[in-house]
Formats: C-alpha cells, structure tokens, sequence
C-alpha cells in the first residue's frame, strides 16, 4: 500500500511538472506507473534509446522508456529507497533535455 501511494504521488508530480494527463486513475496504480514524456518526439525504439541513455549518462538517473502507443513513455518505480527527490530530479532532468532540443 506504501508503495501504491509512493508510485501515485510520483506519477501527480511528474504530471504536473511535464503537462501530461495521467494514463489511468490512480487507483488503477502498483508499484510501478507508465507515463507519457511530454512533447511530440516521433515515438521510435532508437528514440527510446536516446532519451534512457541521456537520462542515466548526463543525470544518473535510471529509468526505463519505451516507445507505443503513438508516444515516448517513461516507467517509474516505487521502492523504499526512492524519495520525491528522486522524481523531482527525473521531473528536471527531461524538462531541461526538451528545452536545450528546442522541442
């Protein structure tokens, strides 16, 4: 139960810092929760690829992305050792990306 709140109260920030609806109500949420990254990137494996090694090479920040659906979408995790830092950080992380893309 812990971690089903963890998950939704990550999922509400990076909503609200990337501008992205949430893919389903938070009750539908475990541990884990898929989200949209926001902008319009063609949604391609090799982008995928880009964004996941971005994020861990330039931030340390380890974070499945994958590619369906028509869009870019991260996987976050919700485990006893992660704190709203931690999200807050991915939050910071993919919004100073986009914005040094100018996309």
């Amino acid at each position: 139960q812990v971690l089903r709140e963890q998950a939704a109260a990550a999922a509400a920030l990076l909503c609200r810092h990337w501008a992205v609806e949430l893919p389903a109500p938070p009750g539908m949420f475990s541990a884990m929760v898929t989200l949209p990254l926001p902008g319009d990137e063609t949604p391609t494996e090799e982008n995928a690829t880009r964004w996941h090694d971005k994020l861990w090479i330039q931030h340390r920040i380890e974070v499945p992305v994958l590619a369906f659906n028509q869009r870019l979408w991260v996987r976050i995790s919700a485990q006893i050792y992660n704190e709203s830092s931690d999200y807050e950080a991915l939050a910071r992380a993919v919004s100073a990306s986009r914005s040094m893309q100018g996309t």
